[in-house]
């Protein structure tokens, strides 16, 4: 659990952990999860804050793995 004031960067730090289980934390390294849930108050507020915002998942995604996100399904790939 984080708790922080605004901007105090817990929404970049949930990413880089979300990114870390999926990709691996290094290069080469096996990844510990394949699918992961992303849970907030309302389903708008989740998409808005925890994969679409400045510090979200989409910002701290590399380049060589780009995330897309499928509105229509609402899942990010």
């Amino acid at each position: 659990m984080f708790l922080g004031a605004c901007d105090a960067g817990k929404t970049r730090a949930g990413a880089e952990w979300v990114r870390a289980e999926v990709e691996g934390s290094e290069p080469l390294q096996s990844r510990r999860s394949k699918r992961v849930a992303l849970v907030g108050e309302a389903l708008n507020q989740a998409r808005d804050v925890i994969v679409l915002r400045e510090g979200g998942i989409l910002a701290c995604s590399s380049e060589d793995r780009k995330l897309v996100w499928e509105a229509a399904r609402l899942r990010l790939v």
